[in-house]
């Protein structure tokens, strides 16, 4: 247990500070490497959508590191492992574009990452079917909010839009996995509680 301890907490730092290395980080994404001009208001909202979802991928490392850290079954915990590893490389490729925008992560990603991975813990020791639902559920509002963000882009945002587009696709495949693995469905009261959660992360990344 001190391991994981130990594990998450170098997780957690190399989240919030952007050093995070390994296998995910060199997925070769060719779409991302295209090059686009865009005026100062596009450039705006583009750094504004991009800093939201950037700081959704600091809160997904820091609610699978959690989950990590609670989940029973061994086959569940490589479920998650995989998880993680992927997000990483959602993060990095949401921080570099957030960077060639001349722009910066949100202020506030400690605090968030530190609700997510408490909420992950939570999610983790009522057992492992909910938390499989969570992460279910935490993706498909993640798909609808990635679409959302698709059609706000300005058009000639094509990096962006090719970040996207890739995190969509990932993300829709870890709620299949999460459901094939017996994921619970959970109450509509809770679903509504992370909707709202993440609407108001939304609202505060997308200004600081």
């Amino acid at each position: 247990m001190l391991d994981q301890f130990i594990t998450e907490f170098d997780r957690a730092i190399k989240t919030l500070t952007g050093h995070h290395s390994g296998r995910a980080s060199q997925r070769d994404i060719s779409q991302v490497d295209r090059e686009t001009e865009l005026t100062d208001s596009e450039k705006k909202l583009s750094s504004s959508l991009m800093r939201v979802n950037h700081t959704g991928e600091v809160c997904a490392q820091a609610l699978y590191s959690g989950q990590l850290l609670t989940a029973r079954d061994e086959k569940i915990r490589r479920l998650f492992l995989e998880a993680v590893e992927e997000e990483i490389t959602h993060l990095k490729m949401t921080g570099r574009r957030l960077r060639e925008l001349e722009s910066k992560p949100s202020l506030f990603d400690p605090i968030f990452y530190t609700g997510s991975f408490a909420l992950g813990v939570l999610a983790g020791v009522v057992g492992d079917k909910w938390s499989l639902g969570f992460v279910e559920e935490t993706e498909r509002q993640v798909e609808k909010h990635l679409e959302d963000h698709l059609e706000r882009l300005p058009s000639g945002d094509v990096r962006s839009k090719a970040i996207l587009e890739q995190m969509k696709e990932d993300e829709a495949r870890h709620a299949d996995h999460a459901s094939e693995a017996g994921a619970a469905t959970l109450p509509d009261t809770a679903k509504s509680i992370m909707s709202f959660a993440s609407k108001l992360m939304k609202v505060v990344s997308y200004r600081l």
